[in-house]
């Protein structure tokens, strides 16, 4: 079981975005990437995802046992893994409600909308958003709410991939959306800018990536760190041959 990613290049337009990006995630365990912008955080994910705008890739990532770089996205989906971007995407012509009948695994209709009753309740969204199309005239917050609502309804999914999830929400939200991330079970990588929220949600581990390198990857301290310090001392340390998430303590 796992998430494992294997001697990772990633090249954009000529530009190299990724190098030799070694890590390991464990099952039911948070890691946070941090990093300046631009050093690769949101490529990383999209990688996992076998995003269409990664075209130049090489080395291998590993999910329970079985290749999966090179399935097309939504086979990586099906397997169970969760991506959340950064800003999800409007589609018209498809209600809230309906998508939120077909990702859950119940076929009861009573017990099925009960739980989606319970999910907009829980964060404090509107009935009536189940009649929009999704994301059509949703606010940013109830965007990203309604991403983690779809993220843990799918009982399928054991990995969570969470870009910028916290971009925009008010302390309330943030609070609503760090204790939905800390109530699932799986693997759960988050990308952020936000210390603070970084420090709500019982990170596991820190991967600090710079430059398209993993620098460092330690507790929660490292984020400690990085708000009194900055990135600045990591920026022209090499990185290791080996860089692990989960290592043996």
């Amino acid at each position: 079981m796992g998430l494992v990613i294997k001697k990772l290049n990633v090249t954009i337009d000529n530009t190299n975005i990724l190098n030799n990006i070694n890590l390991t995630f464990e099952n039911n365990k948070t890691y946070a990437i941090i990093g300046k912008n631009g050093s690769g955080k949101s490529t990383l994910l999209k990688t996992i995802m076998n995003h269409y705008s990664i075209t130049e890739k090489n080395g291998d990532i590993i999910f329970n046992n079985m290749s999966i770089f090179n399935l097309e996205t939504f086979k990586i989906a099906n397997k169970g893994v969760y991506y959340s971007a950064q800003n999800p995407i409007e589609i018209e012509g498809l209600k809230t409600l309906d998508l939120l009948k077909n990702i859950s695994n119940s076929k009861n209709f009573v017990e099925n909308f009960r739980k989606i009753q319970d999910s907009l309740k829980k964060f404090s969204l509107p009935n009536e958003i189940l009649n929009r199309d999704i994301n059509v005239n949703f606010s940013g917050g109830q965007k990203k709410k309604m991403e983690i609502i779809q993220a843990a309804m799918n009982k399928k999914n054991t990995v969570f991939l969470f870009d910028e999830i916290d971009s925009g929400l008010d302390i309330d939200a943030s609070k609503q959306i760090a204790n939905a991330i800390k109530e699932m079970k799986g693997i759960k990588i988050i990308v952020s800018h936000s210390i603070d929220f970084l420090k709500l949600i019982n990170v596991d581990e820190v991967i600090l990536l710079l430059d398209g390198e993993v620098k460092k990857i330690d507790s929660t301290k490292l984020i400690n760190e990085i708000e009194k310090e900055g990135y600045e001392k990591y920026s022209n340390i090499k990185k290791n041959k080996s860089s692990v998430c989960s290592k043996k303590k």
